[in-house]
Formats: C-alpha cells, sequence, structure tokens
C-alpha cells in the first residue's frame, strides 16, 4: 500500500503547491521513534466525541486518535468542550460512566466548568486557554470547528512563557464557512462571521495543521486562508476495532438501501430523497432506511420532510436516529444492505472509511476528500457521478446486480504510524534551546538603561477634581518606581496640585492638540513600551512587561489589546472530572482582535486599553481622545478601536494578549450619545467605499442591520432598567398597568422620566381634562390638577414631567419614588452649578400653606442645603424656604404663605452642598410630598 498521494487529474483532488504528503511505507519505518517516554502529555480538545456523543465523524476521529496515542505511551487527556451551564452533554448514560470507560482505556477525559450556553465559543476557548495553562502539555490538538484553541493559540504566538514548549496542532475537519457553503446557509448575524474568523484565524496560527484530505486545503486556500508551513495530509485514525481484519474485495446483492451519515443537506440527503423519487416505482421490494442523526434545516428537524417526501413511496421506508457508532456499523453488517454516502463535496467521511475497514458494500459520491480515501481500482464500482441522475443510474444497478466493499486507498496501520513519527517531530522540535536573543521590549540601537516603560492615562477632571485625582493615586501606588506615568485631561489645573509628584512625569492637556502631540512623539525615543488606559483600569506593570516580552520575540506586532476580568464567585465544582480556572476572575467579554472582516461590523478589537510600541505612537497623536463633536473625552474603548483601525489601515498588525486579563472595567464618562454611533466608529477612513453588491459592502449592511436590532433590544432594555430606577419602581410589575388609571399613571411618569417633556404633559392633561372638553385647549396642568383636589402636589407635577431641570445633567440627578412621595435632586460639584427643578406658571390663589419635608438619605454624605423659591409672574413678590439637613437627617417644612404670593408663580426647588469645597459624593436629596395647599 502507498501513502496519501498526489493525484495527477481533476478526477484525484490534487494537495496544492506548498502541502506535505506523507507516504511511503518503507521511508516512514526507517524513521520512526523506538522509545517514547510515558512522561509524554498529549491534550486532544473536542467538542464532540464518540462515546458521549452521538455518532459522528469528528467524534469517531478524536476518539482513534486518543486511543492511538495511548497506545503509543503518551498520556493522553480529552478537554471536552460540548457543556452548556457546567453539564457535559452525553448521549446515552452519564458523563461519569464515560469518564470511567476512558479511564480503563489509559485515557482521561475532562470537561470545561462552562457556565454559559452551548455556543458561548469564545468564553469555551478562553477557558480552554487556562486548562491548559495550569497543565502545560507537550502537545495540544484542537478541531478547526468552533475555534476552541483560538485564545491558547493567540496566547503563544503573542510569546506567553506558559505555551512556549507547547507546539499547537489543529486538525481540518469541517470550518463553519465550509459546513454552510454546502447547506447553502446564509451568513446571518455577525455571531456568525464572529465564529468564522475565529476558526480561520486558529487555523492560520497553528504550529502545524492536519488535513484528512487534499481537497479539504484546496478549499480552505480557495477562500484566502493562509495555512500554517506544516501542513500535512493524514488519513483519520479510528478505533482499531474498526480495522480488525484486512478488508476484501467481494460482491452481494442488496435486499436494504441504507443512507449512511447525518441527515442534512450537505451529507447529500436531498439528493438522495431526489433520486429515490425518480425510480420510486422500479425499487420494487427494496427496503430504504435512513441511518443517521436528525439536524435542524429552516427551523424544522430534517426527520420531518423526510417523511413527508416519503409518504408517496411505495416501499418500506424507516429512520433510524439515535444509534450510536457501534450500533450503526453492527446495522449495516447484519443483513444484506448497501452504505449509500451521496454528500456532493466532503472532507474525509469516516462513514466511508468504517466501510472500508468492516468490509460493508456501500458507494459514495466521486470528488473531493471521500474518493481519495478509496483505492483507485474500486472508484469505477463503489463512486457515482453526484447527480441525481448518477445516483439514479447507481441504485438502478444495485437492485439488479448487488453491490460490492472497496479497498482503502492507504494502509490504516501505516497511517499510524506516520502520525505518530511526524508528532514526535514536533514535540522533539519544540524541546530544543531557543535561540539567543535581545532582552524583550529593548531595540538593538537604544542601550539598555536609557529608556522605561510609560504608562499614559485618560482621567476626565470636569466632574469631580478630587475624586479623579484620589483613583489616580490609588490606582498607581502599584506602579511607583516601575513605570513612567503621565496624565492625559481635560483640566490640567484641577488635577495638578492634588497628585503627589512621585507618581507622575506630568499631566498633559488634550484639548491643545500642538502639545499633546509634542508630548507623545517625544515618547518614541524614550520608552521601551507605551500603554494607553483609562484611570479608573490602570495597566499594571506586570501587564507592560508581558507585552514586552511579546513585542521583544514577534517584530511584525505593533499593539496590544487585552481581556479585561472583574472579581466574581467561582466556587469550585467537587466533580473530579470537571476543570476548573482560576478562582474570583470572570471575563467580561471576549474580543476576536485582529480580524480585518469583522473591523467594520463590531468594536471586536479591545477591551478597553492597548500597549503600543514607541515607534508607532504617532498614530495615537493623530486620534486623539477628545471628542470635539461633543465636547467630551471619547469612550475609551472607542478611542483604542480607532487606533488599532489605523494601524491596520496603514500595514501594521496588532494582537490580543489573551493570557493575563487585566483586573476591572473602564468606567467611562456617562455619554448621551445612541451606542451605535460608537459602534460606526468602525467605518473610518477609507473601509465606507465598498463597491455596490460586493462582499465587504454586503457584510457592511449586514453589520448594519444586526447592530439596529441588537441595538434596539439593548437600548430598550436599558431604557426600562433607567426608568425603572428614576421611578424605583420596576416597570415590570402588573399591578402599574392592572387598569386603565394605573396605565395611565405608569406611562405619564415613564414619559417625565425619559424627558418626554410635552408627551407628559398630555397624557396628563388629557387624563385630568373634564368631560366634554376639546383636547385642543391646552392650560397649565398645575390648572388641571387643582379642579380635581383642593392640594397642589409637586410630586404629581414632577411625575407628569411639569418642570424644567436646571443642572440636571448626571444620569443619577433625579429620580421619584412613588411608595414615599419623594423627589430626589441629587447636588453637583460646585463647578457644575445648583441642581434644580423650575415648576412655571403654578396658580397659588387660596393657597395658604407649603407642607413637607427634606431629608438626607445617606450616612456618609456631607451636609446639604435645600431651598425653595416661590416668585410672582410678574416678579411683584417673592418667598423662599431654606433647610440644611446633614446625613441620615430628616426636616420638617410647615410653612405659611404670606398674601402677596398667592397668586400665579414660578416655584423653584434646589439643592447644593452646604459648604462649596465639599463633594457631591452619595449626596442623596431628597423633598418628601411637598404640597401647597388652603389655609385651614
Amino acid at each position: 500500500m502507498t501513502g496519501p498521494r498526489q493525484a495527477k487529474a481533476s478526477a484525484e483532488p490534487n494537495a496544492s503547491e506548498g502541502t506535505r504528503m506523507i507516504q511511503g511505507q518503507n521511508e516512514a519505518s526507517a524513521s520512526v521513534s523506538p522509545f517514547r517516554p510515558a512522561s509524554n502529555s498529549i491534550c486532544l480538545v473536542t467538542g464532540e466525541l464518540a462515546g458521549p456523543d452521538y455518532n459522528g465523524g469528528i467524534g469517531t476521529a478524536v476518539r482513534g486518535l486518543a486511543l492511538a496515542l495511548a497506545r503509543e505511551g503518551y498520556q493522553v487527556d480529552i478537554l471536552y468542550t460540548r457543556v452548556e451551564r457546567r453539564t457535559p452533554f452525553c448521549f446515552r448514560g452519564s458523563f461519569e460512566d464515560q469518564v470511567d470507560l476512558f479511564r480503563q482505556k489509559g485515557i482521561r477525559l475532562i470537561c470545561l466548568s462552562h457556565d454559559g450556553e452551548w455556543n458561548d465559543w469564545l468564553a469555551k476557548s478562553y477557558q480552554v486557554m487556562l486548562h491548559l495553562q495550569a497543565r502545560r502539555y507537550d502537545l495540544v490538538f484542537f478541531n478547526d470547528m468552533h475555534g476552541s484553541g483560538y485564545y491558547s493559540q493567540l496566547a503563544r504566538k503573542t510569546a506567553s512563557p506558559d505555551f512556549a514548549r507547547t507546539p499547537m496542532v489543529v486538525v481540518a475537519h469541517s470550518a463553519t464557512q465550509w459546513v454552510m457553503e454546502m447547506n447553502q446557509d446564509p451568513i446571518t448575524s455577525v455571531q456568525d462571521v464572529r465564529l468564522v474568523e475565529i476558526e480561520r484565524r486558529s487555523i492560520e496560527l497553528a504550529d502545524a495543521l492536519i488535513s484528512p484530505s487534499a481537497y479539504m486545503l484546496d478549499r480552505y486556500k480557495g477562500y484566502g486562508w493562509t495555512l500554517p508551513d506544516n501542513t500535512v495530509v493524514l488519513p483519520n485514525l479510528l478505533p482499531k476495532d474498526s480495522r480488525s481484519r484486512r478488508p476484501e474485495l467481494r460482491a452481494s446483492p442488496v435486499d436494504e438501501i441504507v443512507f449512511f451519515g447525518r441527515l442534512e443537506r450537505r451529507k447529500g440527503l436531498w439528493l438522495f430523497c431526489e433520486a429515490l423519487n425518480r425510480i420510486k416505482h422500479e425499487m420494487g421490494d427494496l427496503k430504504v432506511t435512513f441511518l443517521g442523526r436528525m439536524t435542524e434545516e429552516e427551523g424544522e428537524l430534517t426527520g420531518f420532510p423526510v417523511l413527508k417526501r416519503s409518504a408517496g413511496w411505495p416501499f418500506e421506508v424507516q429512520i433510524l436516529h439515535n444509534f450510536d457508532r457501534e450500533q450503526a456499523i453492527n446495522y449495516l453488517k447484519a443483513g444484506r444492505r448497501v452504505a449509500v454516502m451521496p454528500a456532493a463535496q466532503d472532507n474525509s467521511p469516516c462513514a466511508i472509511l468504517e466501510c472500508l475497514y468492516e468490509g460493508i458494500p456501500f458507494v459514495a459520491s466521486s470528488g473531493s476528500g471521500g474518493q481519495e480515501l478509496i483505492a483507485k481500482e474500486c472508484w469505477a464500482s463503489n463512486l457515482f457521478e453526484p447527480t441525481v441522475e448518477g445516483l439514479s443510474h447507481t441504485l438502478r444497478s444495485i437492485r439488479r446486480n448487488g453491490a460490492a466493499t472497496g479497498l482503502p486507498a492507504t494502509d490504516p496501520d501505516q497511517n499510524e504510524r506516520m502520525m505518530m513519527d511526524w508528532l514526535e517531530q514536533i514535540i522533539t522540535a519544540s524541546r530544543l534551546p531557543s535561540q539567543d536573543r535581545a532582552r524583550p521590549g529593548v531595540r538593538a540601537d537604544r542601550p539598555e538603561g536609557s529608556a522605561r516603560r510609560h504608562l499614559l492615562l485618560l482621567a476626565s477632571a470636569r466632574v469631580d477634581p478630587v475624586e479623579t485625582a484620589a483613583s489616580i493615586e490609588r490606582a498607581l501606588t502599584g506602579t511607583l518606581g516601575a513605570v513612567d506615568v503621565t496624565v492625559l485631561t481635560d483640566d490640567p489645573p484641577a488635577l495638578i496640585d492634588r497628585i503627589p509628584d512621585r507618581f507622575l512625569t506630568g499631566v498633559v492637556t488634550v484639548a491643545d492638540v500642538r502639545i499633546y502631540q509634542e508630548v507623545l512623539l517625544s515618547f518614541a525615543s524614550t520608552s521601551t513600551i507605551i500603554g494607553l488606559s483609562h484611570a479608573s483600569q490602570p495597566i499594571t506593570p506586570d501587564w507592560l512587561e508581558r507585552a514586552e516580552r511579546c513585542f521583544g520575540d514577534v517584530r511584525d506586532i505593533v499593539a496590544l489589546t487585552g481581556l479585561a476580568a472583574t472579581t466574581a464567585e467561582a466556587p469550585r465544582d467537587p466533580r473530579p472530572y470537571i476543570s476548573d480556572g482560576p478562582e474570583g476572575r470572570k471575563v467580561r467579554e471576549f474580543p476576536v482582535g485582529h480580524s480585518r472582516i469583522l473591523f467594520p461590523l463590531a468594536l471586536d478589537t479591545n477591551s478597553g486599553f492597548i500597549a503600543i510600541r514607541p515607534e508607532a505612537i504617532a498614530i495615537v497623536g493623530e486620534i486623539g481622545p477628545f471628542d470635539e463633536r461633543y465636547e467630551r473625552f471619547k469612550r475609551m474603548q472607542d478611542w483604542v478601536h480607532e487606533i488599532v483601525l489605523r494601524l491596520d489601515e496603514q500595514g501594521h498588525r496588532f494582537e490580543i494578549l489573551a493570557d493575563c486579563a487585566l483586573d476591572g472595567v473602564a468606567v467611562d464618562q456617562p455619554s448621551p450619545v445612541f451606542r451605535l454611533g460608537q459602534s460606526a466608529r468602525s467605518l473610518i477612513g477609507s473601509r465606507p467605499g465598498y463597491s455596490p453588491g460586493s462582499e465587504p459592502a454586503l457584510l457592511a449592511r449586514l453589520a448594519a442591520e444586526t447592530m439596529v436590532a441588537s441595538e434596539r433590544r439593548r437600548s430598550a432594555a436599558d431604557c426600562l432598567g433607567y426608568l425603572s430606577a428614576k421611578l424605583a419602581q420596576p416597570l415590570g410589575d402588573p399591578t402599574l398597568y392592572a387598569t386603565e388609571e394605573a396605565t395611565a399613571r405608569t406611562l405619564i411618569a415613564m414619559a417625565q422620566a425619559s424627558g418626554q417633556t410635552e408627551l407628559a404633559h398630555e397624557l396628563a392633561a388629557e387624563r385630568l381634562m373634564p368631560e366634554g372638553e376639546e383636547p385642543q385647549v391646552r392650560r397649565p396642568l398645575a390648572s388641571y390638577l387643582r379642579r380635581s383636589t383642593r392640594e397642589i402636589r409637586l410630586f404629581d407635577l414632577a411625575a407628569a414631567n411639569a418642570f424644567t431641570s436646571m443642572n440636571l445633567s448626571h444620569e443619577w440627578s433625579f429620580r421619584l419614588f412613588s411608595d414615599t412621595r419623594e423627589i430626589e435632586v441629587h447636588p453637583n460639584t460646585s463647578r457644575e452649578g445648583r441642581a434644580g427643578m423650575l415648576f412655571s406658571d403654578v396658580d397659588l390663589t387660596d393657597m395658604g400653606a407649603l407642607l413637607g419635608g427634606v431629608r438626607l438619605a445617606s450616612p456618609t454624605s456631607r451636609p446639604v442645603r435645600f431651598r425653595i423659591d416661590m416668585v410672582a409672574l410678574d416678579g411683584s413678590s417673592y418667598f423662599g424656604v431654606d433647610r440644611i439637613a446633614r446625613a441620615n437627617e430628616s426636616l420638617r417644612i410647615d410653612e405659611r404663605l404670606p398674601p402677596d404670593i398667592l397668586t400665579r408663580c414660578t416655584i423653584s426647588l434646589s439643592t447644593e452642598m452646604a459648604h462649596p469645597g465639599d463633594q457631591a459624593q452619595d449626596a442623596w436629596a431628597r423633598w418628601t410630598d411637598l404640597m401647597l395647599t388652603v389655609q385651614r
């Protein structure tokens, strides 16, 4: 037998130039290593595995490889990733039983502790990296499907010391882009694009790539993917019991035709049905069986349309959809049956290999990877043209003449020997001492010790300079002596005197573009590495050191972003087969990183911070952090995103440091800008200039539609949460909508809290308007309130949004509490003006008293001044009330109104810190049920 070969014509799929074809029994036998130390450890990471999983090609191939490695003396772990909400999928029995069965074969079966959804691919990839980081195997195998190796491979390619001696191999089974092409499924979401991208990048980042067929490599290259230099073609290794004897050619009559494979389009299911439909009256007494797992197409399990199509067939039909691999093989071998595998294109179907090794009669489609598995002398009897006409002709022939077994193109034992030899070469190469190189991060033309690490912190001083300065000092205590720090701010004088000199090398204004750019350019000659982050999420010296190591080892990377983690409870799972990650940290979001196709689709590049080589710092000077349009700092994640886009446009490469997540999340200044506008920052420079109808144009349109749809849902949820906080009442409470009156009150309050003044006014006026009065007749809202009661409650006016806000620009500035009828007006800092509400044109005729109270609902706040001012519309009279409340103090208001103020007035409520220098933090100032009532 010969090994995988290069075919000479289009009928034999060709291995593209640069792909190594391992072949030749004598050559391989001579190079096999005679001794392998038992300490060698290999991990196979997979989401499909024959045993816990259904019968399937990937699961069968992974199981076969694991068994072969264990026989060879390797310590083998299988890390199973098909987990949802901490529960591993198991087709039959319990996962614990599968763990015991694999242990008996010398293999340790482990699963992730993933507590999210089954298709949260990036979160799973991160957890896989944590597992591998803790164990440091000698070799790791990944499947290309679902990109489970993506973050681990990024860590290795960015010079992670934990993976320096762990080569990573990817096996090309069936990437999602190919699967969707074969199933004719369109990409309908950015999430689909994200999955395709991490699979593509995991292949490009691999140390080596194995493909069971030359066909699949040609398909991937046809997509424009770059394959690793070490790319080989080796057939899958099936479990040893599938090749217990040497197959022989034989022909036999057939009583039953069996569709063998998953019931889906790309396996040729509908081609098979069309062929049967064409010859249904020629089938005689032949029986037809569909043997394979059902899948879902167009929202329906494929078994149902099969039953509909077969309703008119004049022969017996059955569907066997829950057989495992062993049951399926035994069923095919039990009677006079022929397996039919009509996939027009396939990689290297394990179903064909099983038929070859087990001596099962079969026919399969010609071309693609399946043909590569079959000996050339068997092509005439075992292959048919993948068309309805071709399959119909073959089924007629089977009915008349029976079907034949086939011979494999390569010897399975020799395949295993070649695989083991190839792996030994990879492991041996990874243990060779690395070449001596310069200290990471220090350029050859710069004397050691003349440059330092530099950190730029973005900090806005306009809201609360005292607290901003304090947070900077707290954050940078750990960087003292290790990193030079410069603060980029919008108000340098407010910070300079508040930050000790020992922390900083300077405070720079971003308003003066010339000074800002000069300062940045000066760092190019004085820094080994420059980090940019928000003051609330400072980059640590350890993270900068890790980034500097990457810059020293990988010269074509000019910038690095990373992941951000927050503290979270992570209880250890007592089950011994669960792989737990580090306790107490949870990554908030998982960006893909350097994926050019995702740049115009989503903010998928960073978590709000970046490290950059000094020679590329000029780009940061070109793209400043200050948004001139809105006169405020950009969101940190947006600014970093713009920087990496500009780097990419200029031909530079950036990556993500996946193996060292930074603690904390940037707390940016709240922005009223719609978040879709932040995503649209991706479309800068030349990127919007796509040709109509081109793939980038279609993807950009998909992105815009997807983002709008998802943003609408997110914004609706955010809006309800925001209004609930403002109203201090969950808006999902059904009692708020139990009656027409309750619904009206709720809608009025929602309109007011969301800033829809006119809408709230109209809703309230409509509810209070006397019967028969035309809606077009507009009167002061307070007049309608007075017509139904002998008092005016300012809470009701506030709930109806019948007021004008004064300096209430923060999301925490104003809230209503329906249960206690309180109005909360949070004081501002001294630089932002007095916070207040203005009720205009309130008719105080016949009113006699002002009743209510004030309170400071915080145990830590400094004293707050409450002011009520009433001014006649003509300016002829004035009346005011002033109270100062201390922490946790409540004060009563009971004031007689002077006769000259009983007219149409403007009423203002305002709060401010009693001492102008006090901070406004936690100053929850509340007006309690203020009312104007008649004199009693």
